[in-house]
């Protein structure tokens, strides 16, 4: 039966770390092969050996380069630059999107109160200014009542506008009329919240994304959300205006993303009052997975978790309790999006979908709105308009209602309710830490996304469904080292460009996570509760709580 047990590190005292880790790695030696005829290839750790497969390596290169100086290399249809194919089921294949074919120009930025860019470990402070197509300030007179959205094909907004006007969302007691979105994004298209005039302070997510930061308020993200609706965009494509033409374009009508996008300003007129700019959004990228969390086994320790069960959908109660992981409710705790290649699999920002990595983001609002950061340019490739993964958005928080971790009996994970579908329980918490050195608040959530080994598709035909849901799959065990640092590389504070570190310790002090590497990727569910475990009671920042919903 579909359950969520929750753990959470409580007593001083506890096991070793690095004795289960062991355990468990001594387990695996231990395993049959697939085929146990094979014999180990352990050949290759001779150094001989690789000394001269470095030798011939190198060889083969210089010959190529000698003979063909014009060859060049390109992936294969099916497949998609920035991480090479990790199965043969081509049907389970990670999406990842695509490098930039070339390096932006970046001027330094000093001085801004309000928001702080880096585009890469060695280049905080350096962002790319963008211009946008339509002076905002222009585009503010245009916004009238709000019956159209130049964005947006009227065939899609007419409906939910609609609507919309029949049954207006309530939102902290009183109706929230869609008059009151079209004042505010007049308001916001008006108010040059940037302080950049027709310009806009951008730093490109994709791959190579190591140590990117965007910091910056609500109001500045309002800001962003209001221009593309209004069918403004910048040189180099958005990925958010790219999300909204691919989802209008949808057949049989996608509205999710649609309803997020209007719910988020809809929150944020009540709460952003005389100009206000309301608390700091960080969204932020780590450095490459590493072992370095190997060097903290020995000082960890594993406290005796407690389990809490959850058994229903929105509005369940559980034996602890807390309410669900993905529902924002829990102060200082982050929900882990358990994601694929990029956030929002492959419902691509359009819709609520039956998995938790493609609906999440149409109720944490801000995720959707921050793909905006992403140099979707003329490509049609949806993965190259939506966020790499691991992510992290300090401060995130839930606008829509309801989601829960149990599909609903349409197929999906959560739904947009038909009336009063605003988050009357939106997290209003808020912690204090210094971005850059500089003071700020932040809300006290996040939204973490992180993707484990796809053990389907390392297995391939290996392996069928039977032997995966059992977790009888020999290849399910042959990943834990590359699983644990996966984790560790999401959720460890140091592995952030470090003018965010503080926000980042500050903000997420525990972890409300899924059934992480075993749902749709079949990875053995019991392994993958250890490895949360281990890679989570390594990191000293975290104080507890380790939320995990079916593990059988």
């Amino acid at each position: 039966m579909p359950r969520t047990v929750r753990a959470f590190p409580e007593e001083a005292g506890g096991w070793d770390v690095a004795t289960p880790w062991r355990w468990l790695t001594s387990g695996m030696e231990a395993t049959p092969k697939l085929d146990p005829t094979t014999p180990e290839p352990e050949g290759w750790r001779d150094p001989k050996v690789l000394k001269l497969g470095l030798g011939l390596a190198f060889f083969v290169t210089m010959l190529v380069a000698i003979l063909s100086p014009s060859l060049s290399l390109h992936s294969h249809a099916g497949h998609h630059t920035g991480a090479p194919p990790v199965a043969t089921n081509p049907t389970m294949q990670p999406i990842v999107p695509a490098r930039p074919s070339a390096n932006p120009t970046l001027v330094q930025v000093k001085g801004q109160p309000r928001w702080f860019m880096c585009s890469g470990f060695s280049e905080c402070g350096m962002v790319r200014m963008e211009r946008w197509t339509t002076s905002p300030a222009l585009l503010a007179g245009n916004v009238g009542a709000l019956t159209s959205l130049p964005g947006v094909d009227v065939a899609v907004f007419s409906p939910v506008a609609q609507h919309w006007t029949a049954s207006p969302p309530s939102f902290k007691g009183s109706p929230m009329p869609l008059s009151e979105v079209a004042a505010f994004i007049k308001d916001l298209l008006s108010s040059d919240p940037f302080a950049a005039g027709d310009s806009v302070p951008f730093v490109d997510f994709r791959p190579p994304g190591e140590g990117k930061v965007v910091a910056i308020s609500q109001r500045q993200l309002a800001f962003l959300v209001a221009n593309v609706l209004m069918g403004n965009t910048i040189p180099v494509g958005d990925g958010l205006t790219a999300a909204v033409k691919r989802c209008i374009a949808h057949p049989g009508g996608k509205h999710s993303f649609l309803y997020s996008l209007l719910s988020f300003l809809a929150v944020l007129s009540r709460e952003l009052s005389s100009g206000a700019h309301g608390s700091m959004l960080v969204g932020a990228t780590p450095r490459a997975a590493n072992d370095s969390w190997r060097q903290r086994l020995a000082s960890s320790s594993l406290a005796e978790p407690k389990i809490c069960t959850h058994q229903g959908g929105p509005g369940a109660t559980t034996d602890c309790g807390e309410p669900d992981f993905m529902s924002a409710g829990t102060p200082f705790q982050a929900v882990t999006d358990i994601a694929g290649g990029v956030v929002g699999g492959g419902a691509q920002l359009c819709d609520v979908a039956d998995s938790q990595d493609e609906s999440l983001v149409q109720f944490y609002s801000e995720v959707l709105a921050f793909s905006f950061f992403t140099a979707a340019g003329s490509s049609p490739a949806a993965e190259n308009s939506m966020l790499p993964v691991p992510f992290v958005l300090l401060g995130a928080r839930r606008y829509v209602r309801d989601v829960s971790g149990e599909s609903s009996q349409g197929g999906s994970c959560g739904s947009i309710q038909q009336q009063d579908w605003l988050n009357e329980d939106i997290t209003h918490g808020a912690v204090a830490a210094n971005v850059d050195g500089r003071p700020a608040t932040l809300a006290a959530s996040a939204f973490v996304a992180v993707a484990s080994a796809c053990s389907g598709c390392l297995a391939g035909s290996s392996c069928d469904l039977t032997a995966n849901v059992n977790n009888q799959c020999d290849m399910q065990r042959r990943h834990l080292d590359r699983d644990v640092s996966l984790w560790y590389q999401a959720y460890e504070p140091t592995m952030y460009a470090t003018p965010v570190q503080e926000a980042f310790s500050r903000v997420i002090r525990r972890i409300g996570t899924g059934p992480w590497g075993a749902g749709v990727w079949y990875g053995d569910s019991q392994q993958y509760f250890l490895a949360v475990w281990l890679a989570t009671s390594s990191q000293g920042s975290l104080s507890g709580l380790l939320h995990l919903r079916p593990l059988l």
